[in-house]
């Protein structure tokens, strides 16, 4: 059975019409492994478990204390916006 956070990321990717490979997920710990699996693009904080960072797209250099989410998708932003010009 899909863990709790893969099935919210199901539901609701099929309630707005995105596809779970336009999704990215975070996560660092074995209870994010199914969610990091099934989204298309999947980050692991550098603190995640070693399951997390193999279940990953790739491994953030910064922790959760170093506001790796937030400078990840910092990152995600710049990248689009580089993609748009």
């Amino acid at each position: 059975m899909p863990t709790h956070a893969a099935r919210v990321q199901k539901r609701l990717c099929e309630s707005i019409g995105v596809t779970l490979a336009e999704v990215v997920a975070f996560g660092d710990s074995d209870n994010d492994l199914e969610m990091l699996e099934v989204a298309g693009t999947s980050i692991c904080m550098a603190q995640g478990t070693t399951a997390a960072k193999r279940a990953s797209t790739r491994v953030s250099q910064w922790t959760n204390h170093e506001h790796g989410v937030a400078r990840e998708v910092e990152l995600l932003c710049d990248a689009l916006e580089s993609l748009a010009s």
